[in-house]
């Protein structure tokens, strides 16, 4: 098993229990406060990256509507897609094949870190 997909069966195992640890150590307020500061530079469309279980992107559903999300681990994507009832694909950050459109905000809490090549990531 390679590193993604270690990382991928981590986030697959872990997502009922992400809700909660977050808000328990602050990481959702943290996030919710750094997307409240940067508010004015925010335009849409809007890309979440890694949009976890689809937190961020119901904060910001109540200032803006073009959003997409997406997140490596499928039972993410799919809790996201139920929270938000948006389109959320679930693809590998590296090549978000499902998007032919171009941001003007894409948001990327909590997964840099985790690509293997970060790079690529980017130039996409």
């Amino acid at each position: 098993m390679d590193d993604s997909d270690k990382i991928k069966t981590f986030y697959e195992d872990y997502y009922a229990d992400y809700d909660s640890y977050m808000q328990k150590t602050g990481h959702y307020k943290a996030q919710i406060s750094i997307i409240d500061q940067l508010d004015d530079q925010i335009s849409e469309p809007i890309l979440d990256v890694a949009c976890e279980t689809g937190i961020l992107i119901k904060e910001l559903l109540k200032k803006y509507s073009k959003i997409s999300g997406n997140d490596f681990s499928s039972t993410m994507s799919e809790t996201a897609r139920i929270k938000t009832s948006l389109l959320i694909t679930n693809e590998n950050a590296e090549i978000l094949n499902s998007y032919n459109q171009k941001f003007k905000t894409i948001i990327c809490c909590n997964c840099l870190y985790y690509l293997i090549d970060r790079d690529k990531a980017i130039r996409r």
